[in-house]
């Protein structure tokens, strides 16, 4: 018993006798404490680097996309058939005007673009009406509008994603908080000037122009940081924070042939498809409610629609959601373990290596600010395993056990907080007298989506 109480009291001891050993992680969210923090920046900027094309064309060939149901292509030809016999009537057919935009986020601004166009149009025309038969329009606006929904939440997760990942980077002083006050300013500037726009009575089209030039913007300041030289890179770097491998990455990424070029190449003609198919049914659609003369016409080309939208929506919610959670587990910054020359991907955040002595262990420490806050671990432990634990403690004293402390040579999970406070996450080595333990981890705290972070 004694033996007993003697490792007890030790275990305590250990757990707080580092106290330096706090670890940042994940969404600038957690705090550091002593003297760790500039060691991490530099391990972070030496052990990490962007993903190069090679390794992303590996990754994205173990995720192949399934093809687009044959009826896509099928009914496009159909109601481009109709469109071309009914030149005369309206404009000529331009199948070279339908043709993708080469991006694909781009294109999910041109779906958007369309899908909100359908919808307006579907909505105005609201009922089809041929020898005294009327034909429901109006219902059919709706799926469009799912799919302009789904395609704003993915480029809002995308957008809390790549946030999350970089702020990782960032420091946890004044230099973070000020990088991030200036976006939160800025991206409310571009929601003001969005309003503006429409407000004063701006077409669809003129939106989605304005949305894409801010899209660009972004990229081109993000460009223009990554290609600093100079003093001007030095004050980026040394006196603003940046670490290196956070300008490379910002660098290369969307640069012309760089690593996103392979995502174009492996899943860019099913998406491509789909923009030019929603782009048919549009113009189809303004073609029958101006054409249509007969009954029979009139039942014929509605089942077509019908069919068509039905079609479009489907397979755009089910490629949406093949590419937003391809997209959350994309390597877009790798390191190489010196040892066995396997790699790891960051996450919504990095995997960092620890290395904890016998007897002795280690917490990881997430500020959490508002409810409904993602946090997400994993880790994988080598030498044998490790005490494990999640603990959420509440702002306002509550302590919450996530997961009971057990020894584990692995683990992974995820939690959605109820309120504001901390997440710890204990890595305990007190069971072992002789052998340290080396333990690679990730570990986030995600903001919710909301409306600020677009």
């Amino acid at each position: 018993r004694r033996a007993e109480g003697y490792k007890a009291n030790f275990v305590l001891r250990t757990r707080v006798r580092n106290p330096h050993n706090l670890v940042l992680a994940g969404q600038g969210a957690a705090q550091t404490q002593g003297r760790n923090l500039p060691h991490r920046f530099k391990k972070m900027d030496e052990g990490t680097v962007p993903i190069t094309r090679e390794l992303l064309r590996e990754f994205y060939a173990e995720c192949p996309l399934e093809a687009l149901r044959e009826e896509v292509a099928l009914l496009r030809e159909e109601m481009e058939s109709y469109l071309r016999e009914h030149e005369e009537q309206t404009q000529p057919f331009e199948p070279e005007s339908l043709k993708a935009p080469h991006k694909i986020d781009e294109n999910y601004f041109r779906m958007r673009e369309k899908c909100e166009e359908v919808a307006y149009l579907l909505r105005k025309e609201s009922t089809l009406t041929a020898e005294g038969e009327s034909f429901e329009l109006k219902s059919l606006a709706s799926g469009f509008d799912r799919v302009e929904t789904a395609i704003q939440n993915m480029q809002k997760g995308n957008t809390e994603y790549i946030s999350a990942m970089v702020a990782g980077y960032l420091p946890q002083d004044f230099r973070g908080t000020l990088i991030r006050q200036q976006k939160e300013r800025t991206e409310l500037n571009r929601e003001k000037e969005v309003k503006a726009l429409v407000d004063s009575g701006a077409s669809i089209k003129e939106k989605y122009a304005l949305l894409w030039k801010q899209q660009m913007d972004r990229r081109e300041s993000l460009a223009q940081l990554g290609h600093a030289t100079g003093m001007y890179k030095a004050l980026v770097t040394y006196i603003g924070g940046v670490p290196q491998v956070l300008l490379d990455f910002i660098k290369e990424i969307n640069a012309e042939g760089g690593p996103m070029e392979e995502q174009r190449i492996a899943y860019g003609p099913s998406i491509y498809s789909l923009t030019e198919f929603v782009s048919v049914i549009l113009l189809f659609t303004a073609c029958l409610v101006k054409n249509v003369s007969s009954k029979q016409e009139a039942t014929k080309c509605c089942a077509l629609l019908s069919e068509a939208c039905k079609v479009f929506v489907e397979e755009d919610l089910r490629v949406l959601e093949f590419m937003g959670t391809l997209f959350r587990k994309s390597p877009f910054l790798v390191s190489t373990s010196k040892s066995s020359g396997s790699k790891y991907v960051c996450d919504a955040g990095q995997y960092i290596d620890l290395s904890i002595v016998a007897g002795d262990g280690q917490e990881v420490i997430l500020d959490v600010h508002e409810a409904g806050t993602n946090i997400k671990w994993e880790f994988i432990s080598t030498g044998g395993d490790v005490g494990f634990s999640v603990e959420f403690h509440e702002k306002e004293g509550h302590r919450k056990q996530l997961i009971p402390l057990s020894r584990q040579s692995k683990h992974e999970g995820l939690f959605v907080t109820s309120s504001e406070g901390k997440c710890k996450l204990l890595f305990d080595n007190s069971h072992s007298y002789f052998y340290s333990k080396q333990v690679r981890y990730m570990a986030s705290a995600i903001p919710p989506l909301g409306e600020r972070n677009g």
